[in-house]
């Protein structure tokens, strides 16, 4: 799509049915947005950061929007041309400092924790921005307590505990190294795991007292990320806190446990280039023993939902818990087949919730020449049971060239309690989250413009008095 390089807010957003008073927050969202020209073949994932938010309180809703001010977006905004097509290149473009310039995206995921905004690039570490203002204020808030050089897109909200469990990679080392930071901002439980098999890591999966690091099957070739049928899915698990080995587990301080599932032997090489449009996107579920042995093969995994899907979220505050619900975007394909011809991105065009228990898929359809956006979960209330609440995501109408917020009531999936209009199209977010009001500052989002020094209006031939007492 595009690029809109734009920059501004909306106080009083139009809002088409009841959005209910128990939605009393803010959602925010992280898309990719180029601010500068860019040469053909340059992938819009490396774009620059744009974060936007919506706060609604009492059915009422604000907008803004603005960009990450990281490193390499000042440098390309006073150049005023792509820097990255000029040194992508060139031999100085490996230097570690010319490095992490032009890696600093910051355009991935967007969170709210210990005080902080902060936007989210797996390769770099995380920008500070005002939950409010969405000015950018600082980066690397937790550095002067963990020596690693990039922090994940994916760290998780423990609320049984009430940290945040994070990680990143050091490249230099091979090393995971995860740990947790608590509502203070406080760095414990670091764990430093050594990789037999190097790879991408994008996300983890997490229990009351395991993380399951999910690498991928790639290698690194000439500075670039290539898909590579020779290496397998690896499940790194490990220790959420190392320094209290569990019974029966067979692990021991400093060591880590790799699972490893292979992939169809019949899935060719791809050598950079797009993946094949058959390949299967279904959501599964895999199950590890962890008291198997290191380089345990893991079982064929069961399929929840064989549809193409992406962005699966659930209710959040059942992380490392029993949950029957998952929220995702999907292919809609009865109602627009030419779909099922494009790459799962272009066709998320229908907004699912899965009731695990059951298996029942109930899915939400906003039309034809429409494609939907991550869908975040937002509960009724703070003793919800699980999966009772609202849904919110964004819909690109591409028709018009328009973007809505849809809200969708748990209780009647189907339909939406009401629809955010947006007069203008943004770029699709790639991931975002939604904070309780509680969590924030109560500072507007829009600040309305301030009542006094109003002017005295009179009739022609009427004299302003010279005081005037305004009695409201």
């Amino acid at each position: 799509m595009t690029p809109i390089r734009l920059e501004g807010e909306i106080g009083d957003v139009m809002v088409r049915g009841t959005i209910p008073d128990s939605i009393d927050g803010t959602f925010y969202r992280v898309g990719s947005d180029h601010f500068t020209p860019t040469l053909p073949g340059h992938s819009p994932l490396l774009g620059h950061g744009v974060v936007s938010a919506f706060r609604i309180h009492k059915g009422q809703v604000d907008f803004k929007i603005r960009y990450v001010q990281n490193d390499w977006y000042k440098l390309e905004r006073n150049m005023k041309r792509s820097v990255w097509d000029d040194m992508r290149d060139h031999p100085v473009s490996q230097h570690p400092c010319v490095k992490a310039v032009l890696t600093s995206t910051s355009n991935t995921n967007v969170i709210y924790w210990a005080g902080r905004l902060l936007a989210l690039q797996e390769m770099d570490p995380p920008y500070v921005m005002d939950a409010d203002t969405l000015e950018t204020t600082g980066v690397d808030p937790f550095g002067n307590q963990i020596l690693s050089p990039t922090f994940t897109a994916h760290p998780k909200i423990d609320s049984n505990v009430d940290e945040l469990v994070t990680w990143g990679i050091d490249h230099g080392t091979n090393e995971i190294i995860s740990y947790s930071i608590d509502r203070h901002g406080i760095v414990k439980n670091e764990h430093r795991i050594k990789r037999a098999i190097g790879g991408l890591i994008h996300d983890i999966a997490m229990t009351e007292n395991w993380i399951v690091f999910c690498q991928w099957p790639t290698s690194f070739v000439d500075g670039t990320t290539d898909w590579d049928t020779s290496r397998p899915a690896v499940f790194v698990v490990a220790p959420r806190h190392p320094e209290h080995p569990l019974e029966g587990s067979g692990w021991e301080p400093y060591e880590h446990r790799m699972y490893t599932h292979f992939f169809n032997s019949e899935i060719p090489k791809t050598d950079g280039k797009k993946p094949s449009k058959k390949t299967v996107v279904d959501l599964v579920r895999l199950e590890i023993d962890i008291s198997q042995p290191s380089n345990t093969k893991v079982p064929d995994p069961v399929t929840l939902v064989d549809i193409p899907n992406e962005f699966p979220r659930i209710d959040e505050r059942f992380y490392c818990r029993k949950y029957d619900h998952i929220f995702m975007n999907i292919y809609h394909s009865e109602t627009e087949k030419y779909l099922m011809n494009k790459h799962v991105f272009e066709g998320l065009n229908a907004t699912a919730m899965l009731i695990k228990s059951t298996g029942q898929l109930k899915v939400y359809y906003p039309g034809p020449n429409c494609r939907c956006q991550e869908p975040v979960f937002i509960p009724r209330s703070d003793n919800a049971p699980e999966g009772d609440g609202h849904v919110i995501f964004a819909v690109d109408r591409l028709d018009i060239n328009l973007t809505n917020l849809v809200i969708l009531d748990t209780k009647d999936f189907e339909h939406p309690v009401a629809v955010i209009e947006l007069p203008l199209r943004m770029r699709a977010q790639i991931h975002g989250n939604w904070v309780d009001a509680r969590e924030l500052n109560g500072q507007p989002l829009v600040v309305p413009p301030p009542l006094h020094h109003m002017t005295w209006r009179h009739r022609p031939g009427q004299l302003a008095p010279t005081e005037t007492r305004c009695r409201c």
